[in-house]
């Protein structure tokens, strides 16, 4: 039921325009009735009396029959597709709508490639459902209702035995149905794993060639896509092979209304004229049992979509907070006695920590102590087990996440670069940014020495994930887009890594002349770091020790003892 009120909420707001078209749907089908009786005069009366006249009149008026009925057609057809496309549109809204509101912890379980797949691709296919289940089947249905009226006042006993077929159609159409449904989810599965490893293997092109792998990713990737081809011929043929069976069940009803009509004909209980008329709407009708037919599985593959989309729209994920408390620009987060790991076992243990406006910290630890899970926390991307995190001694349970988040400058381990220019990448998350602000924050984060050297400056395109950038350029942009709204709190995770010591220093420098003397959380390996920081956290087997110590060259000592 769900499935099915998730399509109808589609259309919440196009009920007037549905009924509508369906309404002049019906009408397609009355102005065919005429047809019928225009067809039985022609050949029983016109036709015996060689009235050409009268012939010419009746065709005339048959083919405006006809013309008026494909006008209505088109207008029908107008008004669902501005519906459907309608529909489609504000559904991808909603999912983006969605995607933004899932909390980190959805990203870390779910497949990107999947994601990414049932998202663009399931939409897409559930425009074809859309178009299909009112646009198509409401319309089709209607008009074959209305012939179906026309026949049973033609001739009831032919209509009689029409209707000897709809058990077998209905029978077909069951047993074939599940397994285009069956079909389709295989076929679904198969191509998700195509897509989230082609995306793999496009992201991981320069590992592979200096790894020399091509042939081995090749024979893994060659299995994938003969897998999918394999499940694509099965639910194109089960597709096909329904809209083949039902056609020929059709097709064998009208060979018997012809054997049942042709022997009425002949022992004189029919004229000509009557068959010929019941024919021609049996063929109308045909016609239209034919559009069901062939857009069914389509209808059938569709809900295995919308199901997927479901999944989505549906989950129950939030952000770990969902506080609506605005305050202003936080100038200390801390963690109070937290607790958290990503399983059974903790990552960390009973950890508090703060760091004060104007005060910068650095935070050491080997690989794989937690120190990015730190800060995911101060980020409120992920909620404790155990203990509080608070914004200027607010706990996050009360604040709108968002809004504290946009006062805070981060620069993550492995920064993301868009496609675009330079200014675009600084500029970014901040709309309202001007030139100045993007160039200022470029010179507090030692990228403008870099950026005045080129030709076009911050106007250079920079290229697919930062291509054509130098891994110590991508990471001056980075910091610079941290600093472009200068935020209150500033944490950097690993900001040094792609930086000589002369560049080390001269960014030290400048986050220490930054307006507003905001708080710098840094994560780094690097003890150079340590001798520009009033204070160091040891981050060991998930506990933290503060050290504070005035002498710089023996924090960094100290600093480097750690990593």
């Amino acid at each position: 039921m769900r499935r099915r009120g998730s399509l109808l909420r589609l259309f919440s707001g196009a009920r007037r325009t549905l009924a509508v078209t369906l309404v002049v749907s019906i009408v397609q089908a009355l102005l065919l009735a005429p047809v019928a009786l225009l067809i039985k005069h022609v050949f029983d009366t016109q036709l015996p009396n060689h009235d050409s006249r009268g012939v010419v009149i009746s065709s005339a008026a048959i083919l405006g029959l006809y013309l008026a009925n494909a006008a209505l057609g088109l207008f029908t057809r107008y008004n669902i597709l501005r519906v459907t496309k309608a529909a489609i549109t504000r559904l991808r809204g909603e999912l983006l709508e969605r995607i933004y509101a899932m909390p980190r912890a959805y990203f870390d379980r779910e497949s990107t490639g999947k994601l990414h797949s049932t998202i663009v691709q399931d939409s897409e296919r559930l425009d074809v459902l859309a178009n299909a289940s009112a646009g198509v089947l409401p319309p089709a249905i209607a008009v074959s209702v209305g012939l179906c009226g026309i026949l049973l006042v033609l001739n009831a006993l032919l209509f009689a035995v029409l209707l000897a077929v709809v058990p077998v159609l209905l029978l077909l159409g069951r047993w074939l149905g599940r397994h285009v449904r069956a079909r389709t989810r295989r076929w679904q599965n198969a191509f998700d794993v195509f897509s989230s490893h082609t995306q793999l293997s496009l992201r991981a092109m320069s590992l592979t060639k200096v790894q020399g792998a091509e042939a081995t990713e090749l024979d893994q990737r060659r299995g994938e896509h003969a897998e999918l081809g394999r499940a694509g011929l099965d639910m194109a043929w089960t597709a096909s092979a329904y809209g083949i069976v039902q056609g020929a069940v059709s097709a064998s009803a009208g060979v018997v209304v012809l054997v049942v009509g042709g022997r009425s004909v002949a022992n004189g209980d029919m004229t000509l004229g009557s068959l010929i008329s019941f024919y021609a709407i049996l063929a109308l009708l045909l016609r239209q049992v034919s559009t069901i037919t062939g857009t069914v599985p389509d209808v059938l593959s569709g809900y295995e979509y919308m199901a997927r989309l479901d999944d989505i729209l549906h989950a129950d994920e939030h952000e770990p907070y969902l506080g609506t408390r605005q305050i202003s620009p936080a100038g200390r987060l801390e963690l109070d006695h937290v607790s958290f790991g990503y399983g059974r076992e903790p990552l960390l243990h009973d950890v508090s920590m703060g760091i004060e406006r104007g005060e910068r910290v650095a935070l050491f630890g080997p690989n794989g102590a937690g120190k990015s899970t730190l800060v995911s926390l101060l980020l409120g991307l992920y909620r404790p087990q155990q203990g509080t995190v608070l914004a200027d001694g607010v706990p996050y349970d009360e604040l709108d996440i968002r809004t504290l988040r946009r006062g805070i400058g981060v620069i993550l381990q492995d920064p993301v670069i868009f496609p675009g220019t330079i200014a675009e990448n600084i500029a970014y998350g901040h709309p309202g940014a001007t030139r100045e602000d993007v160039e200022r924050a470029a010179r507090w984060s030692t990228a403008a020495t870099f950026i005045d050297t080129l030709a076009d400056g911050y106007e250079t395109r920079v290229g697919d994930e930062g291509a054509l950038l130098s891994g110590g350029q991508r990471q001056r942009i980075a910091i610079a887009r941290a600093l472009v709204a200068q935020p209150t709190v500033l944490i950097l995770d690993e900001p040094t890594t792609y930086l000589d010591d002369r560049s080390i220093r001269e960014l030290m420098a400048n986050l220490g002349e930054l307006p507003g003397t905001p708080a710098v959380l840094m994560i780094s390996h690097d003890p150079e770091v340590a001798r520009h920081c009033d204070a160091v956290y040891h981050l060991r087997d998930g506990r933290i020790v503060r050290t504070e110590v005035h002498d710089r060259d023996g924090l960094a000592l100290a600093a480097e003892g750690a990593v």
